[in-house]
């Protein structure tokens, strides 16, 4: 089975390389890399989507990801501020940074890079309620409702956020 796994990936490789010029076939590939446990190649592979376009959000995002799985957040954060110099309005960028921010300590951040993707993308249900987690975690339990009820009347059918809705409303009663 694994040869046969390898044939495959092999194929899948080649037929992304057919069509190198695309900023997503690196990405591809590097997905690819990556459950393949080559997170040298993935790497490599995300390099060059951002060196073909520097435009390219998903590609930053991809390697800033994969270098918090190999303990290297200052090597993410590097990343994220590079892509964000290119892409100031890129909301998954800001959240990625909000998240690695978190993980560094830094609240301040990672409460101003949350709150500028949340901002960014009100479509995103999922930034609205890390953005209010983050502010619940800073003590300020009514702001953090407020966020959860505007993101709730968007987004009435998510689960998360109508559960921290009522767990928040529950503390504060």
């Amino acid at each position: 089975q694994k040869k046969r796994l390898e044939a495959a990936l092999e194929v899948y490789r080649a037929t992304q390389l057919a069509t190198a010029e695309l900023t997503e076939s690196h990405l591809n590939i590097g997905l690819v890399e990556l459950a393949a446990n080559d997170p040298q190649a993935a790497e490599r592979a995300y390099r060059t989507a951002i060196r073909l376009d520097p435009r390219f959000g998903p590609a930053y995002a991809n390697l800033a990801d994969l270098y918090r799985a190999l303990g290297r957040d200052a090597d993410g954060e590097a990343v994220l501020r590079e892509g964000l110099a290119k892409l100031p309005d890129d909301a998954s960028l800001h959240h990625a940074l909000g998240l690695l921010r978190i993980r560094s300590k830094d609240l301040p951040g990672a409460l101003e890079s949350l709150a500028r993707a949340a901002r960014l993308a009100p479509e995103n249900a999922r930034y609205a309620y890390v953005y209010a987690l983050a502010v619940q975690g800073s003590g300020d339990v009514p702001k953090a409702i407020a966020i959860l009820e505007a993101a709730n009347a968007r987004h009435p059918d998510d689960r998360d956020i109508l559960a921290a809705l009522v767990f928040y409303h529950q503390q504060s009663d």
